[in-house]
């Protein structure tokens, strides 16, 4: 019979051989592998966390455009922090305000308190602090007034270097903060008490003229951003 039919021992051990990787290579490809992971493990995490802070970019926006709309409806100013309106006589926060302004009124994201639809007010980088349950985690400017009083865009005179939304923590002395003040305010109600830095370590911020920046809680302009809307 043909050889090529029936290999012998010796051939097929000498096959075996030549397919076989050395413990070299297997380390050599093991070693490449783990070096690829290490380079793009820490890319891939922060192009999500990059996303993160675009989806919460373009919450603010949502946001901004209906204080603009409750503005032109109320005046001019646009919903206190916390307090009651003619809407909610018994109280409200300024998000539940605004809430009526929506699209759509339910969703799959929909809280236990009135029906609130939470898309808009959750940031996504918020999941991995606060896994369990999301809160509105966007805070609203409240330097120089009481909570129950709201802003009048008009009259701050610098509105790009006006804080108005931020970055907060969703429990704040066990609920949803809706409001923060300089840090020579009340402990409780200092931006490094309500304020989170959770894009990249940075926070993201709303400013009274609609653009939109991320800052340090540390920035030695924050407490000045904003103090400045009563300027």
């Amino acid at each position: 019979m043909s050889a090529f039919l029936f290999d012998t021992p010796a051939h097929s051990r000498r096959l075996l051989q030549r397919r076989a990787f050395t413990l070299v290579e297997l380390l050599a490809v093991i070693a490449i592998i783990g070096t690829l992971a290490a380079i793009l493990i820490p890319v891939i995490g922060k192009a999500r966390e990059s996303s993160y802070s675009v989806r919460c970019s373009s919450n603010y926006r949502t946001i901004y455009s209906w204080l603009t709309i409750y503005a032109g409806e109320n005046k001019g100013v646009y919903p206190a922090a916390f307090g009651p309106s003619p809407r909610y006589p018994n109280s409200t926060q300024y998000w539940t305000e605004l809430q009526f302004y929506m699209e759509s009124s339910r969703s799959a994201n929909v809280s236990a308190e009135a029906g609130t639809d939470l898309r808009f007010w959750y940031c996504p980088a918020a999941v991995k602090t606060y896994p369990e349950e999301p809160h509105r985690v966007y805070p609203i400017n409240c330097y120089g007034r009481a909570q129950a009083s709201g802003i009048r865009p008009v009259a701050c005179s610098m509105p790009a270097r006006t804080l108005l939304l931020a970055d907060g923590s969703h429990n704040v002395g066990g609920s949803s903060l809706a409001y923060f003040r300089d840090s020579q305010g009340s402990a409780a109600e200092s931006p490094a008490k309500v304020l989170e830095a959770r894009h990249l370590g940075k926070v993201n911020g709303l400013y009274l003229d609609g653009h939109i920046a991320t800052f340090a809680l540390n920035d030695p302009q924050l407490d000045t951003w904003i103090t400045n809307l009563a300027r």
